[in-house]
C-alpha cells in the first residue's frame, strides 16, 4: 500500500491573510494529514495554532515549519486513546492560562482500521475507536 500527501484544492487553502489574526485554534490530531493541512491554513490566516497529538516528531516538524514561516504555534503532546478526563481538564486549564482560551477546535484525530463483518472486530479495538470518536470530543469541549 502506498500513501501520498493530501493536497488541498487551491480554493480550500485560500483563506485571506489576517482572517484569523488574534485567534487561537487547537488542532487535535495535528500530526496526521488532515490536521497538518488545517494547521497550515489556520497559521497562514494568522492564527496561533496549538498542535496536539501523539506523534511528537511529526508535531515538532510541523511546529518548525509554521514558526519558520513567521506564524505562532505551540505543542501539546497527548495520547488521546489513553487520556482520562483529568488530562483534558489539564489541557483546558493550560490553554486558558497560556492563551486565554481557544477560539476554535479542529478535531482531525481519527481511527479506522478497515471495514469488516462484526464477528471479525476485536472488542478492544472497537472500544478504542469509539473512545477516540465519541468520548474524546466531548471531553475536549468539557475541558
Amino acid at each position: 500500500m502506498t500513501t501520498a500527501a493530501i493536497k488541498l484544492p487551491a480554493a480550500a487553502g485560500q483563506v485571506p491573510d489576517g482572517a484569523l489574526d488574534g485567534r487561537t485554534i487547537l488542532i487535535v490530531g495535528a500530526s496526521g494529514a488532515y490536521g497538518t493541512a488545517f494547521a497550515r491554513v489556520c497559521a497562514q490566516a494568522g492564527a496561533t495554532v496549538v498542535l496536539a497529538g501523539r506523534r511528537v516528531p511529526a508535531l515538532e516538524r510541523l511546529y518548525d515549519e509554521i514558526t519558520t514561516g513567521g506564524s505562532q504555534a505551540a505543542l501539546y503532546p497527548i495520547n488521546l486513546e489513553g487520556a482520562q478526563p483529568d488530562d483534558f481538564d489539564t489541557l483546558g486549564a493550560t490553554l486558558l492560562q497560556e492563551f486565554g482560551g481557544v477560539d476554535g477546535i479542529v478535531f482531525a484525530a481519527g481511527r479506522l482500521h478497515g471495514l469488516a463483518a462484526l464477528e471479525h472486530h476485536d472488542g478492544q479495538e472497537w472500544l478504542r475507536t469509539w473512545h477516540l470518536h465519541l468520548n474524546v470530543p466531548f471531553l475536549l469541549l468539557r475541558g
